[in-house]
């Protein structure tokens, strides 16, 4: 058992480290207390995708004046409301969009989006982008 009359016989060398282990485990106590009742920040994120419409296959071509569609999929994992605005954009040029989207955590919107080509022009491959405001 532990004696205090030792503890005075105790070179200070060793007073210091038993002082120094001793703030270290209450530190680390501690700590560990902090994360049991402070859970860490979950990762924020964007699921945002596209799926064909009704289940078919992507709109590979499209006539002047006549309307596609792409089913377009946002789920906000952001941990707080968010806005989302759905642009789409023929050959550079905007063509229709949807917005603001406000979506609370966890909160999903799928809906079908309609493009029509306005104007001829080659499109050599689809291109997405994603922007919250």
């Amino acid at each position: 058992m532990w004696q205090v009359s030792q503890w005075r016989h105790t070179h200070p060398v060793n007073k210091i480290f038993s002082i120094l282990l001793a703030i270290v485990i209450l530190w680390t106590v501690g700590v560990v207390a902090y994360g049991a009742v402070n859970p860490s920040l979950k990762d924020t994120f964007t699921e945002f995708y596209f799926v064909p419409a009704q289940g078919g296959d992507y709109p590979r071509t499209a006539k002047l004046g006549t309307a596609a569609s792409v089913t377009v999929g946002i789920v906000n994992q952001e941990q707080s409301p968010t806005a989302y605005w759905v642009e789409v954009r023929l050959n550079g040029v905007k063509n229709n969009d949807s917005g603001p989207i406000i979506l609370q955590n966890g909160a999903k919107w799928v809906q079908s989006v309609l493009f029509t080509p306005a104007r001829l022009g080659i499109a050599s491959y689809w291109k997405s982008s994603f922007s919250r405001r």
